[in-house]
């Protein structure tokens, strides 16, 4: 191995965490200067420290990859089709399963999507949750995190290690729980097809569903039609994964 293993590390696990934090917090901070709203909307903070941080991020990302061999395969539309029955599944069956957890506060990040809807525009709540958080999240744990831990181990433990420490990202343990299972099946998508445009659209997707249909679904109580939604969507679920293996594995 041609760099130490505390350099891979660094490179691609502690050197984009610093510079995201400190991206994060000087945002914060200089909104907060100029607004005076010490108390400020933190999807909308963390959105504008998102473009900052992808900004910074990804040059380094391209670097990272080329100092490291990190290969890729060709980019193929007809896998990003896939990913729409995919989201949509994994996101009603997550979601179903962590609303019977029970709540012991109110989802924070929910009602700040809310809040900004409502005090800013839906267009860009949904924006800035469905497409520039998720391109950021993405760039960090399966970009960066996914692909030191494959170069200093293997496939297995990198879709263990990311997927845990996805969850551990988003603190409040019903989401943390809910991050855990998408996690794990955004990290084998880019086991499976290497490229990471694959792991940000289904992110994309998967948010959006969130936002847009899983209350719909969530708001059915009736025990016999909730087994019915979580019947067709794992069906949905298990048919999608067998047409994504069914395509030669070109890992």
């Amino acid at each position: 191995m041609k760099n130490s293993k505390i350099r891979i590390i660094f490179d691609g696990i502690i050197a984009p965490f610093v510079i995201s934090f400190l991206i994060t917090v000087t945002v914060s901070a200089v909104y907060v200067l100029i607004t005076h709203d010490l108390d400020p909307n933190l999807i909308l903070v963390q959105g504008i420290a998102s473009v900052f941080v992808f900004a910074a991020l990804y040059p380094l990302y391209m670097m990272f990859k080329k100092k490291y061999e990190i290969k890729t395969k060709d980019f193929m539309f007809s896998v990003c089709l896939y990913m729409i029955p995919l989201a949509f599944s994994i996101c009603v069956i997550g979601n179903v399963a962590v609303d019977y957890i029970p709540r012991v506060t109110e989802n924070a990040v929910t009602m700040e999507v809310y809040k900004l809807a409502e005090e800013y525009n839906v267009f860009l709540s949904l924006f800035l949750v469905s497409v520039v958080i998720p391109i950021v999240e993405e760039l960090m744990f399966r970009g960066f995190f996914y692909d030191t831990v494959k170069i200093l181990s293997n496939d297995l433990l990198a879709i263990i290690f990311t997927s845990i420490a996805f969850a551990v990202a988003h603190f409040e343990i019903r989401q943390s729980i809910y991050a855990l299972f998408a996690g794990l099946f955004l990290a084998y998508i880019k086991y499976k097809y290497r490229r990471l445009i694959y792991t940000i659209i289904l992110h994309l997707l998967m948010n959006l569903t969130t936002l847009v249909f899983v209350p719909t679904v969530l708001s059915v109580n009736d025990i016999r039609n909730r087994a019915y939604i979580l019947f067709v969507t794992i069906a949905i679920l298990l048919l999608s994964l067998y047409r994504i293996n069914y395509k030669k594995n070109i890992s």
